[in-house]
């Protein structure tokens, strides 16, 4: 069994970002013996909870393939849930799972807030999945959503094991010791809806990671955020297959060219759906991804026929125009949204009515963007809606903290006013209300 190197809280070395949040990255100096626990864990289906033999409070879903084989090492997945609900991920994993022979772990600790509480989770895992099973340290991937795919990425940067990267939603942690450099040499794959508030994200860390040589593909389903569905996370593993598969030194060329077909289908149904301009960047994708392994004349004609429409040239300004406006406004609603977290609001004054007027004015013209018949336009204002809300559920827990309860019900106010159909937002308002002590207002919501 090849040595392993895992994070250890008890021998670290401090990161300090900031007085209210401390990173730690252990020395990953510590070997691991491959053992079985007594426990049978059946393979071919999703297991829900796994405790880790050397931490019982630390758990995860697991799923191993129906031919999982102990005389042999396997590809493994870490993946990171930002409500600690590790069966969601490794369901949607499974199909990809068993059909490219890799161990799936998703932590059931591991949730959104302090990162200590993703490192342990991480901890935990990992060197469970190094005790249980037969891991090749040649084939570690991380995989998260959201606050999960930062962590993911981040533990993609710090540690140099790790091959890949699924990030679904969201891309790397702000902080610079979370960002990669040239050091850096794992490929990475982001999925993202193009509703999501964190779509122009992923498009700057695609130009991110192309300045820094990284091998990477963007992935864009139409969705909110919300985790993508298995048929995407089987393209993301199929193409973390693909990069796999280059690196040998006499790859199958039948096998590459089954990959170049099965991409090459995907574009074209892009296409065919009427798609033109995402059409053509995943034809260029697949251009980038076969060269010096597979030819094809009928690639480069789709390419040039393509960049010359007038359509496709139109459609992209159009994108590159729509996406400035909304960068702009991102920032003013970023900007206020940080102004929200500095300042302690007073309920009843001015300022608070004036803060809740002027967003309630911005909601309102964001939710006539959304309806604009312009589908790129329209686009701005869901994205921001959803960025818009998200900051707000993300806000409201500070203040629950500090009994602060008038402020959150404004916050969850507003979040109602831009969700008026979401049952969880009326919940929450419901909860903000109990915890004031407003019986009547709490069975109201």
């Amino acid at each position: 069994m090849a040595s392993y190197k895992v994070f250890n809280y008890n021998s670290i070395k401090n990161l300090a970002l900031t007085a209210s949040k401390v990173f730690s990255l252990g020395l990953w100096g510590l070997s691991f013996p491959f053992v079985y626990s007594q426990e049978m864990l059946p393979p071919g289906q999703v297991i829900d909870t796994v405790r880790c033999l050397g931490n019982q409070q630390q758990s995860y879903a697991l799923y191993l393939p129906s031919y999982y084989d102990t005389n042999k090492q396997w590809p493994i997945i870490y993946i990171f849930e930002p409500s600690a609900r590790g069966r969601i991920p490794v369901k949607i994993f499974k199909k990809a799972a068993e059909e490219f022979g890799y161990i799936t772990m998703a932590s059931n600790n591991s949730r959104n807030g302090p990162c200590k509480i993703m490192f342990e989770a991480a901890d935990a895992m990992i060197e469970d999945s190094y005790k249980r099973f037969s891991v090749n340290p040649d084939g570690i991937y991380t995989s998260g959503f959201s606050g999960g795919s930062r962590a993911a990425s981040s533990i993609a940067v710090l540690v140099k094991q790790v091959k890949g990267v699924i990030a679904c939603g969201a891309c790397f942690a702000p902080d610079r010791e979370y960002q990669p450099d040239s050091t850096n040499q794992f490929v990475y794959v982001g999925i993202v809806g193009d509703k999501d508030m964190n779509y122009l994200e992923h498009k700057r860390v695609e130009e991110q990671l192309e300045l820094l040589n990284m091998v990477n593909r963007r992935i864009v389903f139409e969705g909110r955020h919300r985790w993508p569905d298995e048929d995407l996370i089987y393209e993301a593993i199929a193409w973390l297959e693909l990069q796999r598969l280059k690196k040998q030194l006499d790859p199958s060329q039948e096998i590459l060219k089954d990959k170049y077909d099965y991409f090459f289908g995907i574009a074209e149904a892009v296409e065919k759906g009427g798609k033109p301009a995402e059409a053509l960047r995943l034809y260029q994708n697949l251009q980038k991804d076969f060269n010096g392994f597979l030819a094809s004349p009928g690639l480069s004609n789709k390419i040039e026929s393509l960049t010359q429409s007038k359509e496709v040239t139109k459609i992209r300004k159009d994108i590159e125009k729509v996406e400035k406006r909304e960068n702009k406004l991102w920032q003013i609603y970023y900007d206020a949204i940080s102004e929200l977290h500095r300042t302690q609001l007073k309920i009843g004054s001015d300022s608070t009515l004036a803060l809740e007027n002027w967003w309630k004015t911005e909601i309102d013209f964001l939710k006539k963007l959304k309806q604009n018949k312009n589908y790129q336009t329209s686009l701005i204002g869901e994205r921001l809606l959803n960025m818009v809300s998200a900051n707000f559920v993300e806000t409201r827990p500070h203040y629950i903290q500090k009994n602060d309860f008038p402020t959150a019900i404004v916050i969850t106010q507003l979040w109602i006013y831009v969700q008026p159909e979401s049952v969880y937002a009326h919940w929450t308002q419901a909860n903000n209300y109990a915890l004031a002590g407003d019986k009547d207002l709490a069975f109201q919501y």
